[in-house]
């Protein structure tokens, strides 16, 4: 039976409880020490277009909608470059790894045994450009296999003995590329590794095929490649380049001030005896940044996704939304790489707290300071009229999206 865990929610200002059942873990292996990758850096902390290899590929998993969390296999020496990486993302506690990556799986896998998932999808940390696609076939097809691998064919002519005289060609046409993300039934392949410790395999499906199972194959993707050498990297770095996409959009919106205890903006609380009247806190610069995310993506509005109608969103903290509408955006490997927020308000002056709003900002977006802008002006009595009747805010945000085909 599925064991059920509680996740905490603190919304509305409360300890709200919601039972879940955990039916995928991603399991990402991130232990090793890249001896064919030189530089001061383990490969997978690499930072490349802003973030690291690692990063990219948990961000991949934690905001894909059938993924329900996340677990890291990390070595002992790099528990300071993953906790940097990783800040404060809600995914499992990293699990130390062994010598071998067959060690380092089975040691992830023990670490969930406790929570018991259906299915587990193991996949190497340095392959940063699984896409949702191949993610969707693999737990599509786990609803009626135990062990699912995405495999591409090999194409180029194969040769065995090359340094011999009559090197021998290999028959190519049932030949193929093994991939990660490579999907289990958890107990199963918790099983293979437990009866197959003394062997020394670097594959998950060729350990799951031992223990008497079988695989089912489904459609890899060129791009998702794993980063082994300098010549990987560069590749990765094309990839990224030609198939990144710039998306701007603006967002906007405000709210009547009225009777409170302090007014919320940009994520800070600035002290009067008003406060902004919504659902919600009222932070309209939060609402303005995640719609104008949201906008960049074509994917609705805030409205869309928090109804202001619905209860459940009375008095909550606006970072909820933005988070919402950030992990839309990590699903498609963007990233922010500009924002800037005109505050339109009489009252209260903006600049006592200017810093402190862009230091807030950069945290929430995971971007640095000078990559966000904080402006205020006054309508001179129109639009919002009267001096204490609301606050407004408008966003204007650039997004960097991979526009990545997994098919090709």
């Amino acid at each position: 039976m599925l064991a059920k865990f509680y996740v905490m929610f603190n919304l509305n200002q409360n300890n709200m409880i919601e039972k879940q059942l955990i039916n995928n873990i991603a399991l990402i292996l991130a232990a090793g020490v890249s001896n064919r990758l030189p530089g001061k850096l383990p490969k997978q902390y690499l930072d490349v277009g802003g973030r690291s290899l690692l990063r990219m590929t948990i961000d991949a998993f934690r905001c894909h909608p059938n993924i329900n969390n996340v677990k890291v296999v990390i070595n002992k020496n790099h528990q300071d470059l993953y906790k940097n990486t990783v800040k404060d993302l809600k995914i499992l506690p990293p699990t130390l790894g062994g010598d071998t990556r067959q060690k380092s799986v089975k040691l992830g896998l023990d670490s969930i045994e406790e929570i018991n998932p259906s299915h587990v999808l193991i996949h190497d940390g340095a392959r940063p450009l699984v896409s949702s696609e191949i993610i969707n076939r693999v737990l599509e097809k786990l609803h009626v296999a135990n062990g699912v691998i995405p495999v591409l064919p090999v194409n180029d002519t194969i040769k065995k003995g090359i340094n011999e005289a009559s090197p021998s060609p290999i028959d190519r046409s049932d030949l193929w590329r093994i991939q990660t993300p490579q999907g289990f039934n958890f107990r199963m392949i918790l099983d293979a590794h437990r009866s197959n410790e003394l062997v020394e395999i670097t594959d998950d499906s060729i350990l799951f095929e031992k223990f008497g199972k079988s695989c089912t194959p489904i459609t890899g993707s060129e791009e998702n490649i794993k980063i082994t050498n300098q010549n990987d990297l560069i590749w990765l770095k094309r990839i990224l380049s030609s198939n990144k996409l710039l998306k701007v959009a603006t967002g906007y919106d405000v709210h009547r001030l009225g009777a409170g205890k302090g007014i919320r903006l940009s994520g800070i609380t600035i002290p009067s005896e008003k406060s902004l009247i919504a659902t919600s806190d009222g932070d309209v610069v939060l609402h303005a940044i995640t719609d104008a995310i949201l906008g960049a993506l074509s994917a609705g509005d805030i409205g869309h996704y928090f109804p202001p109608d619905d209860e459940t969103w009375k008095n909550v903290d606006s970072t909820v939304f933005l988070e919402k509408s950030l992990e839309i955006m990590r699903a498609r490997q963007g990233y922010i790489s500009h924002i800037d927020v005109t505050i339109v308000c009489e009252e209260p002056r903006i600049s006592p707290y200017r810093k402190e709003m862009i230091d807030r900002l950069s945290s929430l977006l995971d971007i640095s300071l000078d990559c966000v802008s904080i402006k205020a002006t006054t309508t001179d009595g129109l639009g919002l009229s009267f001096k204490d009747q609301g606050i407004g805010a408008i966003a204007t945000v650039s997004i960097s999206i991979a526009d990545i085909h997994p098919q090709l």
